[in-house]
């Protein structure tokens, strides 16, 4: 047995276990690709079934390929995203992507929210896989997104775009940093923190490297581009995907790591805006207007588009103490129907401006899903759905247990939902 090219009995032992636990991790790359394949075969059937269906319907699909669900094995194999051999894993598993869905799917996004991706799975571990490693794994873990993105829309480009004619993007996520006073150190503090959460991952795209702010800051811990590296990244989006759910009030501190502050109140006070039914949304509209504006006068002119176009692609809120009502009252989401009017109010300012060019809007979510670390407790869709009775906790269960736990799965659409169908779907048509 040859591996590496080397016959094992010539080499040193500690060289011939390190040898050995490649040639596992390849044996387990192997058995994950036949997987993979199995699991596209298997599940095809449902997701092309459920495509067709909105096709036939006339909605249009934007498929993510990643939404924070990477598999366990890669994380056990070389840490994820901290590895570069997450690249070609990735760029696999999108062409499977490519090849079943693509004649149907016209937009895609490579990942949702990197920053969150880096920040939160790597970096304070808030998220699965709970990896702490600080500064060191969240610049390590963005700079292997980026190459991963970027790997995959060249992919796309040369092999599938000319029949397919799809589009791609990731999407940004910021909460908008307003300065907490006109002073040139609170503004300064603004941008460093929009570099920091928004130009971490466009500036790379758009301008070939990470912004000037960021590196000054962080540079120990970014990883640098390579010139071939910066070819292959820069131009890799054909719009931008952007989510803002609220705003906060920033200020410059020099004696923090980041060299300013965030709070949801004023010097005086006073609140950004109502609390919602989760802590980290304050209801902010004029948030949106901010950032749309933002996007179109920082990267336009890079973007060799007289404006770039930007989708948002996430947008909604969930109701104050929500998961604690009965359905009617769950049902009668008026504050919902605020959030959304105010917040298309200022999109819509946007564009009415000229200044923004506008592709859409997406809300979260359609119906109510399971949120991550705060699982079923969190109820930001438009339908409601019945999980469980409010004395049991949730959990996945069979269909049977389900049942004799007081839940049916039932569906209901809130009055957020007949808002959207009457006041904006229509319009949109």
């Amino acid at each position: 047995l040859n591996i590496g090219g080397s016959p094992m009995q010539h080499l040193p032992w500690p060289l011939m276990l390190h040898r050995l636990s490649r040639f596992h991790s390849w044996m387990q790359r192997v058995v994950l690709y036949n997987v993979l394949q199995l699991i596209a075969v298997t599940c095809s059937k449902g997701l092309n079934l459920l495509l067709n269906v909105k096709c036939d319907a006339g909605i249009k699909p934007m498929v993510a390929i990643y939404h924070w669900d990477l598999p366990q094995t890669l994380q056990d194999i070389y840490q994820g995203f901290l590895s570069p051999e997450i690249i070609q894993d990735y760029v696999y598993y999108a062409e499977i992507c490519f090849k079943l869905f693509g004649d149907r799917v016209k937009r895609w996004l490579t990942f949702i929210e990197p920053y969150v991706v880096c920040n939160m799975q790597y970096g304070n571990g808030q998220y699965a896989p709970g990896i702490k490693y600080g500064d060191v794994g969240r610049y390590r873990c963005g700079h292997n997104v980026l190459l991963a993105h970027a790997e995959v829309v060249q992919l796309y480009r040369q092999k599938y775009k000319p029949s397919q004619r799809g589009q791609v993007s990731f999407t940004t996520l910021v909460t908008w940093p307003e300065p907490a006073t006109g002073s040139a150190a609170d503004k300064r503090a603004a941008q460093n923190k929009l570099d920091a959460e928004v130009g971490w991952f466009l500036d790379p795209v758009y301008f070939g490297d990470y912004p000037a702010s960021l590196k000054q800051s962080k540079g120990q811990y970014l990883p640098a581009f390579t010139t071939s590296e910066k070819k292959l990244v820069q131009g890799s989006l054909d719009f931008i995907a952007a989510n803002c759910f609220t705003a906060k009030y920033v200020s410059a501190q020099p004696g923090n790591s980041d060299g300013w502050r965030e709070s949801k109140f004023s010097g005086d006070g006073k609140s950004i805006g109502p609390a919602s039914g989760v802590p980290w949304i304050n209801v902010v509209p004029w948030s949106q207007e901010k950032f749309l504006r933002y996007l179109t006068g920082r990267y336009s002119a890079a973007s060799g588009a007289h404006q770039v176009p930007i989708l948002v692609s996430s947008l909604g809120t969930q109701v104050p103490g929500e998961e604690h009502r009965n359905i009617p009252s769950v049902l009668q989401d008026t504050f919902r129907i605020n959030f959304y009017r105010t917040y298309l109010d200022s999109i819509c300012e946007a564009v009415a401006s000229k200044e923004v060019n506008l592709l859409g809007v997406y809300a979260w979510s359609w119906m109510d899903s399971f949120e991550w670390t705060d699982g079923y407790t969190r109820k930001f869709g438009l339908v409601h759905v019945k999980y469980l009775s409010p004395r049991n906790t949730p959990s996945l269960r069979s269909p049977a247990s389900l049942a004799a736990a007081g839940g049916s799965l039932q569906r209901n659409p809130k009055n957020s939902a007949l808002w959207w169908s009457k006041h904006f779907w229509l319009v949109a048509s």
